[in-house]
């Protein structure tokens, strides 16, 4: 069986300049057991 681990942030994200109604993309790798569940939120929205 595998030991319980906490998560752990394998690529930080970066500051992105962009203009409003620009498209961007975030990517972020996140490692632990059991897998970490990501939800992103902008102002608490």
């Amino acid at each position: 069986d595998s030991q319980l681990t906490i998560p752990i942030i394998k690529n930080p994200l970066k500051d992105i300049r962009c203009c409003d109604g620009d498209a961007i993309t975030f990517i972020c790798r996140i490692f632990g057991i059991p897998s970490p569940n990501i939800r992103w939120e902008k102002a608490g929205k």
